[in-house]
């Protein structure tokens, strides 16, 4: 039998239907505007015209750069041969294998959107500082200069990835390519910038980033020479052929190399960015090597851990990566790869990013003496890199070759920080991972394409690559 239901259960429900219908009459009444609500946290257009807006727009600049680097280290390093993939991702996979230019491939495609964003960002805030500038409303003038840098950043990162990319796209606004043909122009851009952040940064008397900026602009001078060693891209039958002349030797970059290294001292300094939890957010790598583990430091420099599950992470022996890649000199596992392994597997989530370094300046001018014929002066510059690295013995001349060891330092001084490929492909290097039909493996000079979201959404983006082809 069923329970009889009380008198008060039965009002308390009239109660609440009665209820219910008046918030009906009331919402109809007011014609719903009890929804139309504003956001504090939301920030307009116009707010950005506010000379006050120039902090938080450099610091955007800063914060979405390192989000671009990070997602774009993630698969620039999985298509040569420092990360191996271990993971369950056919994104990765692809990558590892050479098929570098396939636009359709998930994470080439997010850090393609990153760095879009990150350079619009760049240019945007130059636009808004530059005119404060002007009008002498801008309160920090090393905000304009930051924000000079830090676009560079991205400029030079665009060239030395991809093959082509439309730089005057404005958020909704689609712009046709540059041209792969073109593409040495981004670096233009990038020096350019540095200019202008350098004249700032003088008068200011800001000599932390004087350093930074000179220390770019020689990078972006010696990345747009190399970029023509290796343009327009090589079909290769067979073995890889390294490019006939494949050292650089651009005064310009050489110059800045010098005025970098003159102002770093004899630190081993470097302009290190990292991502953070609070702030620029974005852990691609970091969570792909350290945490979810779709890939691990590549077999070629450091050996796979064999208890893994997987053999997804580095073998570690008394604390320590164990070192696959040899010193030429000692013949021993090489300790500047060491220490750099040992910061990256141990670093977590949020990995640093070396943007520039002065191990990279005394490379620039190191090469630049070689292609010179200069090898007392190659052997000294050489020498000041081993010698930031305990236990490296002086490189005397004897032995390995010049342009081996060169080689080999730029590959272990330079570790996971987007220079490998192009150093892969003008050395006549090949990953033994890629596939014998990928792009990696039969076209010199394949580097990311414009990806897949934005061709969807860009009508001007026709897809024409002769690495696609």
């Amino acid at each position: 039998m069923r329970a009889p239901t009380s008198s008060f259960s039965r009002g308390a429900r009239a109660r609440r239907a009665a209820a219910a219908s008046l918030a009906a009459l009331v919402l109809a009444g007011a014609g719903c505007k009890v929804l139309d609500v504003e956001n504090p946290n939301n920030v307009v257009d116009a707010a950005l015209d506010d000379p006050a807006a120039a902090p938080p727009l450099a610091t955007g600049t800063v914060g979405s750069t390192i989000r671009a680097l990070n997602a774009m280290l993630d698969v620039y390093g999985t298509a040569t041969d420092e990360l191996d993939f271990v993971g369950s991702q056919d994104g990765f996979f692809q990558l590892d294998v050479g098929n570098v230019s396939r636009a359709v491939l998930q994470f080439s495609d997010n850090g393609y959107l990153q760095l879009a964003s990150a350079r619009w960002t760049g240019d945007e805030s130059i636009r808004r500082l530059a005119a404060f500038d002007q009008q002498n409303q801008l309160a920090n003038r090393n905000d304009l200069a930051t924000s000079y840098l830090y676009a560079a950043i991205n400029y030079v990162t665009i060239g030395d990835m991809f093959d082509d990319f439309p730089i005057a796209s404005n958020r909704a606004e689609g712009a046709a390519p540059v041209g792969e043909a073109q593409m040495s122009l981004v670096y233009d851009t990038a020096a350019a910038y540095l200019d202008r952040g350098l004249v700032i940064a003088t008068t200011t008397n800001n000599a932390a980033l004087r350093t930074q900026i000179i220390a770019m602009r020689a990078r972006a001078k010696y990345s747009k020479a190399l970029w023509a060693k290796l343009n327009p891209p090589t079909r290769q039958a067979g073995a890889p052929e390294p490019v006939a002349n494949p050292l650089v030797n651009d005064p310009g970059a050489s110059a800045d190399a010098a005025a970098a290294l003159a102002l770093m001292g004899s630190a081993d300094f470097t302009l290190t960015v990292a991502p953070t939890s609070n702030g620029t957010a974005g852990n691609n790598f970091g969570n792909d090597l350290n945490s979810r583990r779709e890939v691990r430091i590549g077999q070629a420099y450091a050996t796979p851990d064999p208890a893994a599950q997987g053999q997804n992470r580095t073998l570690v022996v008394n604390g320590q990566p164990a070192i696959a890649l040899a010193d030429p000199v000692s013949g021993q596992p090489d300790p500047a790869l060491r220490a750099r392994v040992s910061a990256l597997i141990n670093g977590g989530n949020f990995l640093p990013a070396i943007v520039v370094s002065a191990r990279e300046m005394q490379l620039i001018l190191a090469e630049a003496a070689l292609a010179q014929g200069n090898t007392a002066e190659f052997t000294t510059r050489v020498n000041a890199v081993r010698a930031f690295t305990p236990g490296l013995p002086a490189y005397t001349g004897a032995g390995v070759a010049p342009q081996e060891l060169l080689a080999h330092m730029r590959r272990v001084n330079l570790f996971m920080q987007g220079r490998r490929l192009a150093d892969m492909y003008r050395f006549g290097q090949r990953d033994p991972r890629w596939q014998q039909s990928s792009a990696a493996y039969t076209t010199r000079g394949c580097f990311f394409p414009i990806t897949q979201t934005e061709r969807q959404s860009n009508p001007l983006v026709t897809p024409n690559s002769a690495c696609e082809s």
